[in-house]
């Protein structure tokens, strides 16, 4: 009799202001019981939110990609990778436009998730063509409230069927 391998999956997210992406990153992995990693930059955002926002406004339009610390866990020990970014103007952050430009994820499964406040824009199909010749699967996009941005647009259940789906 054959088992099959459970695929191993590790959740990668970059999160910065509001820490939106950082807790649905950490909701897949409680769920799911999956590895966990943030995405770093070397260099911190510092300022105020509205500092912060100009910079992410400048570096995006620059193409800026900020040097990054390396990751603890080995990418070629999973099958799966989780990726999940924030929406800085209208696409994905350039801290895992960096991470992607420099990791292959070629033969690995990835599903990329987008977190947002205000308009998507093409976020999410920035992210799933930065990721290459991996095979993209259930992608989702988040959305939080323009207003009040720690409250989730989507519902709960919503969420959670997502999660369960993976």
């Amino acid at each position: 009799m054959f088992f099959k391998r459970k695929k191993k999956t590790l959740v990668l997210y970059y999160s910065q202001s509001m820490g939106n992406t950082k807790k649905i990153a950490e909701k897949i992995s409680e769920a799911k019981s999956y590895d966990i990693e943030p995405i770093l930059t070397i260099k911190k955002y510092t300022g105020s939110y509205d500092d912060i926002m100009t910079q992410g406004k400048e570096e995006v339009e620059n193409g800026y990609r900020p040097e990054l610390q390396p990751l603890s866990h080995d990418l070629s020990k999973y099958d799966r990778i989780i990726i999940g970014s924030p929406t800085w103007w209208y696409t994905i952050s350039p801290a895992v436009s960096a991470f992607l430009e420099n990791n292959s994820l070629a033969g690995k499964t990835v599903i990329p998730f987008v977190t947002f406040g205000g308009y998507e824009g093409h976020s999410l199909s920035d992210l799933e063509k930065a990721c290459g010749s991996a095979k993209i699967i259930n992608p989702k996009s988040i959305q939080f409230d323009a207003e009040n941005l720690n409250k989730m647009v989507i519902s709960d259940k919503e969420l959670d069927a997502w999660i369960q789906s993976l």
